[in-house]
């Protein structure tokens, strides 16, 4: 699986690339999910940083969401809440057990 790590003026070294991938790599791992490619993508907002992933599985959009006070924080608690989108619309909201 291909995943984009992306920031929005920051600048995205290679150990938070690692990080990102192996926490979504786990993730996907632990769901059985067969995801085709994903996109992570981390934005700043005053002093907390924003979280955006989005893995793309056949016939579902995966996204998941989270702020935080640093990249690996927000990439942390953004890969236990995760909101489905099927091709038909419907959106289902997931709570992971910690």
């Amino acid at each position: 699986m291909h995943i984009q790590v992306s920031g929005q003026h920051i600048s995205m070294g290679s150990s938070i690339q690692e990080y990102v991938i192996e926490k979504i790599s786990a993730v996907v791992k632990k769901y059985s999910i067969e995801a085709q490619s994903g996109h992570v993508h981390f934005s700043k907002h005053g002093r907390e940083f924003a979280c955006d992933i989005v893995v793309y599985v056949p016939c579902q959009l995966l996204r998941y969401s989270s702020c935080s006070c640093s990249c690996s924080c927000s990439c942390s608690e953004a890969t236990t809440t995760t909101t489905t989108t099927t091709t038909t619309g419907t959106r289902m909201n997931h709570q992971e057990d910690t």
